[in-house]
């Protein structure tokens, strides 16, 4: 069994480059396949430190429950993951996702953004 790093519970991200979290399509994804909570104790729920994830109701695989929880761009915990069952989105993905979401807010407010 992996020991876990205990990190003190943080609040999630709110805002990321000034654009509302829950608008950022950004979250881990577990591969059921490689997850199994008995091999390494649910290592990821422990690590997390703003509760993204957690124990399947049956106890045998990690869920993601609370994704707009996770920090966009961070992928700590896919290399912390002792069975790599946990990806996350492609980089070029967020990357356009982000700047997409940039120009609908600036045309939003009505101006260039600055």
């Amino acid at each position: 069994m992996v020991d876990h790093i205990v990190e003190e519970k943080r609040p999630p991200q709110t805002e990321y480059i000034g654009l509302k979290r829950e608008l950022i399509s950004w979250a881990p994804i577990i591969d059921r396949d490689k997850c199994d909570v008995s091999s390494c104790g649910g290592f990821c729920v422990g690590y997390c430190p703003f509760g993204v994830f957690e124990v399947s109701p049956d106890g045998s695989k990690a869920e993601v429950r609370n994704p707009n929880n996770c920090n966009v761009g961070d992928e700590a915990c896919k290399w912390r993951c002792p069975r790599g069952a946990i990806s996350f989105p492609p980089r070029d993905r967020l990357r356009a996702q982000l700047k997409s979401l940039r120009k609908a807010n600036v045309k939003d407010r009505g101006d260039d953004g600055t």
